[in-house]
């Protein structure tokens, strides 16, 4: 029902933003940012390898006993792509969807990246970094490649400006233009499958269509109309089938993380919670790898759902708040 969906989602927000708090008050109190960004990067090197292997092998691992779901190219829903008529499938990790993996990647990705400006012995760094660069690859993730993209080049740039940090900023761009280029030669027709974005394209209609019911949804209720109820109203008011969206299937949330809120909590609730984010990342005002973290997540908040709708999502949203919330803000 309606009200066990809205006490679902409401308890797993609300562990989400005590574990937040945690880590903020550990990291004020006895945790290094190092540590955590440490975990975070292993992690995220060992999520690349398991999808490296998912990759190669086509199939899930059997890693089952750490979330892994059952995945291969012809098991319907199971996200793929098409490379010259063959199915070729994403790379999960022990995510539930490759969107989810890439999320993570990329935080592991920028972990590094603040690693490779302190360490003394870089090879290791270098070694991640390959390794989460070639896992972002495989996840397929068109709007995890852009945020990679654009967010590096800024932090790079940043960093290059610092007389302190320029030369090893300078080596890290090296680093990762080397790596990108060798990336797009080894998988080149991959690349050339995913770049084709059309229109009709169901990632991209769809993704629309659900944009439509969402502001559809907000001018009607703009109090919004509860917490985990968006697709539960949509499918009773037949506003999927309203837009052509007849198959069950097709009755997801909004692909983007403004828009669901606001139908869900209202606009009210939604200006609260972008306040609240800008309050953060405006106090931990430098450029900082914890506040670049949680802008990547917030672009990736705009074409998809996962990080108010999964666990794994909202856990990752929630952790990286409370990193910048927790860590010390730059003299």
């Amino acid at each position: 029902s309606d009200t066990t969906e809205a006490a679902r989602v409401f308890t797993r927000l609300a562990v989400a933003v005590a574990i937040a708090l945690g880590i903020a008050f550990s990291l004020k109190k006895f945790l290094r940012l190092e540590t955590v960004l440490m975990i975070i990067a292993v992690l995220a090197v060992i999520q690349s390898l398991i999808g490296l292997g998912q990759f190669l092998q086509q199939s899930s691992l059997g890693l089952s006993f750490l979330g892994e779901p059952k995945i291969a190219p012809d098991i319907l829903g199971v996200a793929k792509i098409e490379v010259g008529g063959e199915k070729i499938l994403r790379s999960y990790g022990t995510f539930p969807h490759p969107n989810i993996l890439a999320a993570f990647l990329l935080l592991g990705l920028f972990s590094l990246y603040y690693f490779w400006l302190i360490t003394d012995k870089p090879i290791f760094i270098a070694g991640g970094i390959a390794a989460v660069l070639l896992g972002l690859t495989l996840t397929f993730s068109r709007t995890a490649w852009a945020i990679g993209a654009l967010l590096s080049i800024i932090w790079i740039f940043y960093h290059l400006n610092s007389e302190l940090d320029r030369r090893r900023a300078m080596s890290l761009l090296w680093l990762v233009l080397g790596i990108g280029f060798l990336l797009v030669l080894i998988f080149l027709p991959y690349f050339i499958a995913r770049f084709g974005v059309s229109a009709d394209e169901p990632a991209v209609s769809l993704r629309a269509t659900y944009n439509k019911i969402g502001i559809e949804i907000i001018k009607s209720h703009p109090l919004g109309v509860g917490i985990g109820n968006q697709v539960g109203y949509a499918t009773q008011n037949g506003l999927y089938e309203k837009y052509g969206l007849a198959e069950s299937w097709q009755r997801q949330p909004i692909h983007n993380l403004y828009l669901l809120m606001a139908s869900e909590i209202g606009i009210l609730g939604l200006l609260a919670f972008l306040m609240f984010l800008s309050r953060i990342i405006i106090h931990n005002s430098s450029f900082t790898i914890p506040a670049v973290m949680l802008i990547a997540l917030l672009l990736f908040g705009l074409t998809d759902h996962f990080l108010w709708t999964q666990r794994e999502g909202v856990l990752m949203l929630w952790i990286t708040i409370g990193i910048l919330m927790g860590a010390k803000r730059p003299s």
